[in-house]
């Protein structure tokens, strides 16, 4: 069976293809939702469509600005061998603050859902999460080594960021407004109201990379797109130089749905 990863600008049209006939593509999205329905294909989508491509536009510098992991602290009721404390920090996802408004994309997700797609994900410490997105969305972890996984990820986000693509013009735009780079979430937090614009399309960009990353991390066979980066240019991950270069380093390969159904 082919493993695909369907991005954001794919996904609906595949799993509710009736909804896109006047789509020049729509041939093309009824046969690729047909194949999920024969099992010829399985199909997968990251979960960032759902946390941080979910927030609206126009919200999105008042949420990362305001956006805080948890961090839980633990005293342990016993000793190290050296007679020290041993604490225990835990920092995790802040399922609270999300807006989890966005019901046009939680139609799409349950009729996702009903065809067998499912979630992959790139962790992230204290990363993003959407409340309505439960576990049982997940691709399931059976005879994947979880470590493997989340190494495979990390390379490939850190070589992302390196072409200064993914998170990268995120932690420019913080950089900027801090004495220390490190601390570009707090810079964040500083950013004028002018970056707005430019806070949430860098969001997008932080989005596709982890897509990517997750698309390696599980070992998808290819990720579907119609994204070329024309808009972003050389900030995103999917501008055809970039994509080369991620696509020779990892092997990924990048299929357009007419692509996809010529190997189908």
């Amino acid at each position: 069976m082919i493993r695909v990863t369907f991005d954001s600008n794919v996904w609906q049209q595949i799993v509710s293809p009736t909804d896109y006939l006047n789509d020049g593509d729509a041939a093309n999205f009824e046969k690729i939702n047909k194949a999920i329905k024969s099992n010829v294909l399985a199909g997968y989508i990251s979960d960032v469509i759902f946390t941080i491509e979910a927030i609206k536009k126009d919200f999105r510098q008042i949420f990362i600005n305001t956006y805080e992991p948890t961090i839980e602290t633990v005293i342990a009721d016993r000793l190290s061998e050296d007679g020290m404390h041993i604490v225990n920090i835990t920092i995790g996802p802040n399922t609270k603050v999300h807006p989890a408004d966005n019901t046009y994309l939680s139609k799409y997700l349950d009729i996702a859902r009903k065809l067998g797609i499912d979630l992959i994900e790139c962790i992230r410490l204290g990363q993003i999460t959407n409340p309505l997105i439960d576990q049982s969305f997940y691709a399931k972890k059976d005879n994947d080594d979880f470590n493997e996984r989340m190494n495979r990820c990390s390379d490939c986000c850190e070589y992302i960021e390196n072409l200064g693509c993914g998170i990268s013009w995120l932690k420019n735009i913080g950089s900027r407004f801090v004495s220390d780079p490190l601390n570009w979430r707090t810079g964040l937090k500083f950013a004028d109201p002018t970056e707005s614009k430019n806070i949430s399309r860098a969001m997008a960009e932080w989005a596709d990379g982890d897509t990517v990353a997750a698309h390696y991390g599980y070992k998808n066979d290819y990720l579907c797109t119609l994204d070329w980066g024309k808009r972003s240019g050389e900030r995103s991950i999917f501008y055809r130089k970039n994509r080369d270069l991620v696509a020779h380093k990892f092997g990924i390969k990048f299929v357009t749905p007419g692509d996809l159904c010529e190997l189908i």
